[in-house]
This record gives C-alpha cells, sequence and structure tokens, in this order.
C-alpha cells in the first residue's frame, strides 16, 4: 500500500512553499531597488533638455582635460545645465 503524507507533513511542506512564495519576489524587489538607487552616470542637460555630456565612471579616465575645463566654463558663466544622474 502507499504511504500518503500526514498532516504534519502536509503542513510543513506548505509552510516551506509559502515561504518561498513570500521571500523570493521580495528578494528579487530588494535587488532591482538597490541596483537601481546606486547611480551609475553624472548627465549634463541644458534647458531645452538636450544631454550636454554623460559622465561614467569609465569615461572619466578617457576625458580630455580641455573638455572638462570648457564645460566647467559654460556651468560658471551661463548658468544653463542642470545635472542628474542615471542608474541603468
Amino acid at each position: 500500500m502507499v504511504d500518503l503524507m500526514t498532516e504534519v507533513e502536509v503542513m510543513r511542506a506548505l509552510g516551506i512553499f509559502s515561504v518561498i512564495a513570500v521571500v523570493f519576489p521580495t528578494a528579487k524587489l530588494l535587488y532591482r531597488v538597490w541596483k537601481n538607487s546606486v547611480p551609475r552616470s553624472i548627465v549634463f542637460v541644458d534647458n531645452n533638455g538636450h544631454v550636454v555630456k554623460e559622465i561614467t565612471a569609465d569615461s572619466v579616465q578617457r576625458m580630455d582635460t580641455e573638455e572638462l575645463v570648457s564645460l566647467h566654463n559654460r556651468i560658471r558663466q551661463k548658468h544653463d545645465l542642470s545635472i542628474g544622474t542615471r542608474a541603468a
């Protein structure tokens, strides 16, 4: 004859499944929130909404100092750029 699961075993299995059903989506949500909350780049946008310059960690090492100086002068003199961040 086939041994069926007892009531205690069924309750334990359902408990494990319900914990997994809560923990897995919560962990996935927390990972996505953490991943999107860390800025990956700095974006300079002018008054018209055009992206003037986007600076990432990789592009800083390759940037020309003259380019940074001209961007700095534009920010100081014209005051027409806003600074934001992008996560992805």
